[in-house]
């Protein structure tokens, strides 16, 4: 299940209806879009945004519930509802101005591509603690990485300032990688001292 299906099905369940998905840019351009709308990302069959409208309180219920489910992975998510309440939230940050606002009742989204919906396998990390340890390892697909390490990214924090898409950092290395190579290197050196230190007497 894609993140796309998993909101649109919980959309369903309340009653809302999906009322936008992929467009091409040329569409875009005719309704006054950005050219980097996430509309205009993705396929016809996994868009990269989703507009979902229906009443406002189920509106309201859904932008919740996706941004608990999807916390720390979401690109947009704007509840945009006219003479009432309107939220959104920005590569993981509120802002204050609704970039919707002016337009029909709605509830757009755009979650992060490698996102995994809840309900299917999950990284490591939401393993619970007593699961931990070997059994988390066995647990965990064989490419999920459960903690990186990255080294600082000056532009990404230059263009969340600006409000501007901050893209993941490519340059981090898996922590478990980091402990691996660690005792590796440990183990080097103090089998060196130990040599060392043999010689000498």
């Amino acid at each position: 299940m894609t993140w796309q299906e998993w909101v649109e099905q919980r959309a369903a369940s309340l009653g809302l209806t999906r009322t936008s998905g992929y467009r091409t840019p040329g569409q875009e351009r005719a309704l006054g879009g950005p050219a980097s709308s996430y509309h205009s990302r993705g396929t016809p069959g996994a868009p990269g945004a989703l507009d979902i409208g229906g009443s406002a309180d189920k509106l309201t219920q859904l932008f919740r519930e996706i941004r608990a489910a999807f916390a720390g992975r979401i690109n947009e998510l704007y509840l945009n509802i006219p003479g009432g309440q309107s939220l959104a939230i920005k590569n993981d940050r509120g802002l204050s101005t609704n970039p919707e606002a002016g337009r029909a009742r709605h509830l757009h989204v755009a979650l992060g591509a490698s996102v995994r919906a809840p309900g299917l396998a999950q990284p490591a990390t939401r393993i619970p603690a007593e699961g931990r340890g070997e059994k988390a390892l066995e647990a965990a697909p064989a490419d999920v990485c459960v903690r990186t390490l990255c080294p600082p990214d000056f532009r990404g924090a230059v263009a969340a300032a600006l409000g501007r898409e901050v893209k993941p950092q490519e340059n981090c290395i898996c922590w478990s990688d980091v402990w691996v190579y660690g005792v590796a290197v440990s183990v080097i050196v103090s089998g060196a001292l130990l040599a060392f230190w043999g010689r000498k007497q």
